[in-house]
């Protein structure tokens, strides 16, 4: 036997009351994580970021997108590979919130599109060309894709290629997670993610 809901009935929630309490149960806010910049960690900041433990340099804790309060995973710990280059590849443009690029700039190398927890890809651009010693250029077939943030579209934080698997993402367009203790590596936050 159903319950009815009887109008007349004070102790029973009306309609109203009930598409409230289900409305305001999807539209929390959500708290955004306690981030910093890549220049915020200072001199020894790819050390920091950077975790060795697989033979490789990869990215020790969480990257989050560049904008304060967006909040937006876009690669879990052990993810990106680090890889520094003598190029800037991203278009620089001084109204962006984005710091310069340095004359030699790191990126995170991401091995393919389903790494990524949040990312978006802009369409195919034809009408920029990237430095030919950019990393991925001796693999790339098709035209540039920007990365953006998949929940604020902040971009570009980095490229790709139509048709490539591979991506990077710039180490000064995006945010980290806080470093614990005296700004030692996230390796707490590593083991954490790994025990669940």
């Amino acid at each position: 036997m159903s319950a009815q809901l009887n109008p007349s009935d004070p102790t029973q929630p009306s309609q109203a009351d009930i598409l409230a309490a289900l409305a305001s149960g999807s539209f929390r806010p959500k708290q955004p994580p306690q981030t910093v910049t890549y220049s915020e960690l200072g001199p020894e900041a790819s050390s920091s970021l950077v975790s060795s433990s697989s033979g490789s340099k990869r990215n020790a804790g969480r990257v989050y997108c560049f904008r304060q309060g967006c909040g937006s995973l876009i690669i879990l710990p052990e993810t990106g590979e680090l890889v520094e280059t003598d190029v800037p590849v991203l278009p620089e443009d001084p109204a962006s919130p984005f710091p310069p690029t340095p004359a030699t700039p790191s990126y995170w190398r991401v091995p393919t599109p389903f790494s990524f927890e949040n990312i978006g890809y802009s369409r195919p651009d034809a009408t920029t060309s990237i430095p030919p010693s950019s990393p991925g250029m001796d693999t790339a077939k098709g035209k540039v894709k920007w990365l953006i943030c998949a929940e604020c579209d902040l971009g570009p934080v980095g490229w790709s290629f139509e048709g490539g698997k591979e991506s990077w993402v710039a180490v000064e367009r995006v945010r980290y997670a806080k470093p614990v203790e005296g700004g030692e590596a996230l390796v707490k936050e590593v083991q954490e993610t790994q025990e669940v």
